[in-house]
């Protein structure tokens, strides 16, 4: 079983389509719409950026520290991308380029990745550690779900935010 391997692409799958609801949003200009996709966009990606670093990019062998290495540059221009298109959205100015630059950085990384360190962590982790690892990622997803609706709330002051399922792609009350 490719636990490690399975949870990264779900988890992959999961933010296209909050990417595809996020240029959708920017696109009709639904500023609240883009907030609460923003919300759980920010915190899902970081989350799982974290947990690549913590738990996956130790497991390469020493001989591959090159693609660690570009993987961690490539995880600070993609928080540096999401902190400006984060600041954007709060102000109100973000546009479609923006959001197309950080998905096709995305895409572009997480193929890299996919190709290299994920094949070593599944390699080199016994079955156990990768259960424990696809665990923590389902873990760090819905802990960043939650946190997102939690700062939605704060940032309207509305407790009563709508929340987003990832099945549907749309809001429930």
């Amino acid at each position: 079983m490719d636990a490690i391997r399975n949870q990264l692409a779900a988890d992959h799958r999961v933010l296209d389509d909050l990417f595809c609801r996020l240029l959708h949003d920017v696109q009709v200009l639904s500023h609240h719409d883009l907030q609460l996709v923003w919300c759980e966009l920010e915190h899902r990606l970081l989350s799982h950026m974290d947990v690549e670093e913590q738990l996956l990019f130790p497991l390469a062998p020493a001989n591959h520290h090159v693609a660690v290495a570009r993987a961690r540059t490539d995880h600070v221009r993609i928080r540096g991308l999401v902190c400006a298109l984060g600041l954007a959205i709060e102000a109100g100015t973000a546009r479609e380029p923006a959001v197309r630059d950080l998905i096709s950085t995305l895409h572009v990384h997480a193929e890299r990745e996919d190709r290299t360190l994920y094949r070593f962590a599944c390699e080199r982790a016994s079955s156990a550690a990768q259960y424990r690892m696809a665990a923590t990622l389902r873990t760090a997803a819905r802990s960043a779900h939650e946190t997102a609706v939690k700062t939605l709330a704060n940032r309207t002051g509305c407790h009563d935010a709508p929340v987003l399922t990832p099945k549907e792609g749309r809001k429930l009350a």
